[in-house]
């Protein structure tokens, strides 16, 4: 986990927050039980689907049945993590407890058959057990709630929850008060000690906040009434919901973060939580996206709608209808990270577990209920019950939602019609920033872009991270990284999120999926595409989290960002992402002079082009300078003839064509033997040992000058695809460069000084091609330009009376032909 220095300011900020947060109470929890999440019209239309003999009934009562006949396994804190088969235990996390309780709860609630009541009351009675055996105790030993964190509370507070309310019923007053008990113990264990629970805890974007927030606000609501602490635990978990004070939460329980400030602005990255760091906040999750990945995100987004479910159903309060619009968010969010193949998803962050990026589709189920009678509900429908493949690949499952989950929120009968989307998406704006910060100078949104050649089964997808700040748990050091897939075929990845599959010696099986095996889930830069960058610790950290240079502190500084139909381009300053502390007086110290990263994706020819500007400061350091590489991450060994790297995987091609430097090394690393951080330089060296399945292409410039300009042009496409002929080219006045591809696009990058250029106002550059689509970037947003071509030389100015118009980012995007002569104006593509 991440440590930060909070600020010396602490008892200032929280008093400041104290009295931001809203001052009120919430409405009154009803009196009958149930109330979490069945209300009294909720719960006739599931019993319909049950005298219907629903599919998902029969499902659900098949389990339960199931459940009701095992035994349940004792829990011991040395042997927590065994799960004995044929019984109920509580192995992952209290996962197995969770996974047992909802349906037997939800059969009772249908049935009222008590001998799925009884095997809930047997649970209870063995969480009871447990909290007090001494083989249990700390110090030596750790109570269920406890392991890795408090990770489990999320699940032993909603089952205590879901069974004291499912089966009040049934619960005499001795056991109601025992349950209680537990209740307020593991309320205050959590409250107190639970990582993320703590007031100081800005982490409420985090999976452990919402699960802590889940489980007592469950814990409160179906307590009410019995318990005197219920109402103060309801109003610890809202105030961090919505910053919303009941009368309970003194001062001192005031947290400095909750979770509408992650969609609705006001969160803190890390970077501002550091020792005099600068005062930015930001919306990590505006757009949907969730930076924990697919995995965790789409359990904490689940969580949370139930949370918010169940508020209504205890109370008749709606908090749903206000914050609509972050469903709709996550809904395009999902949609445009599924891959081609409609199962695996982006792999982006952590993937714990045997299986990694396959989506869930517990989250598209709910998506569908609760955007129901809302103008996207048909579009949720068709994406949860459509759109979603099985899997083709041997071993891999797209898991099922669980039978609970599929009863309560899956109604086949909804209409269902599918959103029509452009091929790209961002939550990021606005277009023109020039490296301006949140809040003011963008809308707060983490800078990730995902694009796609077409929404057909073998269409190339790609996304890339153009963002420093590093916000919590599950998130990588990935600034700049860029991440390729065609159909089923992931092709440029990310080490640290590959899962290795081994043979039965215990050697890696190579050009696997990356789905299936174990993954690193690692932190460190080196293992991203992106800029590598070694001062031998001059100034970095020489710890493996800080291998390739990245570190937590960074700020987003992005300078231009358009996504439309005919390309996808982003300029953005990476530097800080290379910095080791929040306080910006410590960034001249920094040995990476600047990393400037310069991306374009152009649909039509399906081609990536990538120029990054790179300098660092003269090295007094006895190693020599400092290192400097461009690394590209692979599923397999690729081959290099000159500087094009051509990597076979699948049903799919990629050829990566280093354009610049001219005098380009390319070195070709298997990283199941990763050497970093040892380059053969120190005998001594001890390589850290992030190894995965996986290669990677380091490119260099031997001379190692301290200003490099790396150009790269990647090209995806079928496993019978050819080559492009790209050649490196300039304006004639030097202030732009770019590549020549195979005569059909022209690509110039605004070539000038610092992080946000002069926009080009007049340039003009050779032309001998026919037909060509020519993109110059970095040019006066929105500005007409005069584009005329004379003797193969365009020329292109700003002009009143221009013909063609820069689009907001500040991009001319247009077609000529070398034949057009005298110049004839055409059909302009902006």
């Amino acid at each position: 986990m991440f440590t930060i220095a909070l600020r010396s300011a602490f008892a200032a900020l929280a008093l400041a927050l104290a009295t931001r947060a809203t001052v009120a109470r919430a409405d009154p929890v009803i009196n009958a039980h149930p109330r979490l999440l069945l209300t009294s019209t909720e719960k006739s239309r599931l019993l319909s689907k049950k005298n219907a003999n629903d599919a998902s009934w029969q499902a659900l009562k098949a389990r339960a049945d199931a459940l009701a006949t095992l035994p349940i396994s004792q829990y011991k804190s040395a042997t927590r993590n065994f799960s004995p088969a044929g019984t109920i235990y509580y192995s992952y996390q209290g996962e197995g407890w969770y996974d047992a309780a909802l349906p037997l709860a939800f059969a009772y609630q249908m049935s009222g058959d008590t001998k799925y009541s009884n095997k809930l009351i047997e649970l209870v009675q063995e969480m009871l057990r447990a909290q007090t055996d001494p083989d249990n105790q700390p110090p030596n030993a750790l109570l269920p709630i406890r392991p890795d964190n408090y990770y489990p509370a999320r699940n032993l507070m909603s089952v205590l929850a879901f069974i004291y309310d499912y089966c009040y019923d049934q619960l005499s007053a001795s056991l109601k008060s025992q349950m209680v008990t537990l209740m307020n113990d593991y309320y205050d264990d959590t409250s107190v000690d639970g990582y993320q629970a703590q007031v100081y805890s800005y982490a409420a974007d985090g999976n452990f906040f919402g699960g802590h927030l889940y489980g007592v606000a469950l814990m409160g609501y179906a307590s009410f009434g019995d318990n005197p602490r219920a109402q103060e635990m309801i109003e610890w978990a809202r105030i961090r919901f919505d910053g919303m004070r009941g009368p309970t939460v003194t001062t001192s329980k005031v947290p400095q973060a909750w979770r509408t400030q992650c969609f609705d602005g006001g969160q803190r990255p890390a970077v501002s939580l550091d020792f005099n760091g600068p005062d930015i906040s930001g919306n990590p999750f505006k757009g949907g996206f969730d930076f924990q990945a697919w995995s965790y995100g789409s359990e904490e987004y689940s969580r949370m709608i139930d949370y918010m479910l169940i508020v209504k159903s205890a109370t008749g309060e709606d908090i749903i209808s206000p914050h609509i619009d972050w469903f709709s968010q996550i809904l395009r969010a999902e949609k445009h990270a599924l891959f081609p193949n409609h199962f695996m998803i982006d792999p982006t962050g952590d993937w714990g577990g045997f299986q990694g990026a396959v989506i869930l589709r517990a989250l598209p189920n709910r998506l569908a209920f609760i955007l129901a009678g809302t103008a996207d509900g048909p579009a949720a429908q068709h994406f949860a019950y459509s759109e979603i493949s099985e899997s083709t690949i041997p071993d891999v499952e797209v898991f099922p939602a669980s039978e609970w989950v599929q009863f309560f929120f899956d109604v086949l009968s909804r209409p269902s019609t599918e959103l029509t989307l452009p091929p790209y998406y961002t939550g990021f704006a606005p277009s023109y920033p020039q490296g301006a910060h949140s809040p003011g100078g963008t809308n707060g949104a983490i800078p990730y872009f995902v694009m796609r050649s077409d929404w057909n089964s073998n269409a190339t997808w790609a996304s890339i991270k153009m963002g420093d700040q590093w916000w919590d748990d599950h998130q990588h050091y990935d600034a700049g990284h860029l991440i390729i897939a065609r159909g089923s075929d992931y092709l440029l990845v990310s080490a640290t999120d590959w899962k290795t599959e081994l043979d039965g010696n215990g050697n890696p099986i190579y050009g696997r999926s990356g789905i299936l095996g174990t993954s690193l889930q690692s932190l460190e830069s080196s293992l991203n595409n992106t800029l590598y960058f070694d001062d031998f610790g001059d100034f970095q950290s020489a710890d493996e989290v800080g291998s390739g240079g990245q570190s937590g502190l960074g700020i987003d500084e992005v300078v231009a960002n358009e996504l439309n139909q005919n390309f996808s381009y982003v300029r953005s300053d990476l530097s800080t992402a290379y910095n080791r502390a929040g306080d910006q007086t410590d960034t001249p110290n920094r040995k990476l002079d600047f990393f400037y990263r310069n991306f374009l994706y152009l649909r039509a020819s399906n081609t990536f082009v990538v120029y990054d500007q790179v300098q660092a400061k003269q090295s007094s350091n006895s190693r020599g300078a400092y290192k400097k590489q461009i690394r590209w991450h692979l599923p397999e060994r690729p081959t290099i003839t000159g500087k094009v790297t051509r990597l076979d995987h699948g049903q799919s091609r990629l050829f990566i064509d280093t354009v610049l430097p001219a005098n380009a090394n390319l070195a070709v690393v298997d990283e199941w033997k990763n050497p970093d951080p040892c380059d053969g330089s120190i005998p001594s060296c001890v390589p850290f040992g992030a190894n995965a399945a996986t290669f990677r292409i380091e490119v260099s410039d031997p001379q190692n000058p301290l200003f490099i300009p790396f150009l790269t042009v990647l090209q995806p496409g079928s496993n019978s695809s050819s080559a492009t002929s790209n050649t490196q080219i300039s304006s004639l006045d030097g202030k732009m460069i770019g590549v020549a591809i195979s005569g059909q696009s022209i690509v110039l990058f605004n070539n000038q000084p610092g992080q946000v250029p002069a926009p080009i106002t007049s340039t003009s550059y050779n032309f001998n091609g026919s037909d060509a689509s020519h993109t110059l970037m970095g040019v006066v947003p929105g500005a007409l330009y005069s584009v005329v071509l004379t003797n193969s030389v365009v020329h292109v100015d700003q002009s009143a009376t221009g013909n063609k118009t820069a689009s907001p980012a500040g991009v001319l995007h247009f077609t000529l032909s070398s034949l057009s002569i005298p110049f004839r104006r055409r059909s302009v593509h902006h």
